[in-house]
């Protein structure tokens, strides 16, 4: 199920004998303490991992429209520039920035009251 190195697995048959237990058992037991370690301190969260996870990739995917943005008004630019007109597509590029700068405002809401969550978590 797992591999340990010699050392690893003579340090904790060491233990295991320390604790009058099997390797196997002292392995098992030392591994449901830490899960249920692990589980008590994220169900005191005031934020579900989840839902953290999902606003970090929602930012990854608003820094990917920004990015976007910024091509496309480079495009607008270098056309209005060298023709001394705006291209026929500028005001769908306009409308996309706004829809991009409109995703970029929520998820930024939602940050902050994830982080107000989590202050009000530290303070507790």
């Amino acid at each position: 199920m797992f591999r340990l190195s010699g050392e690893e697995r003579d340090r904790l048959r060491t233990a295991a004998g320390l604790q009058g237990q099997a390797l196997g058992r002292f392995v098992a037991e030392a591994a449901l303490d830490r899960a249920d370690g692990i589980r008590r301190r994220f169900a005191r969260l005031a934020v579900p991992p989840r839902e953290l996870l999902a606003v970090q990739i929602e930012l990854r995917e608003v820094a990917r429209q920004v990015r976007a943005v910024g091509v496309n008004v480079n495009q607008v630019a270098a056309v209005a520039n060298s023709e001394g007109v705006p291209p026929a597509n500028a005001t769908a590029v306009l409308a996309f920035c706004g829809r991009v700068l409109g995703s970029a405002s929520a998820a930024l809401d939602r940050v902050d009251r994830l982080a107000a969550a989590l202050g009000d978590e530290a303070s507790e």
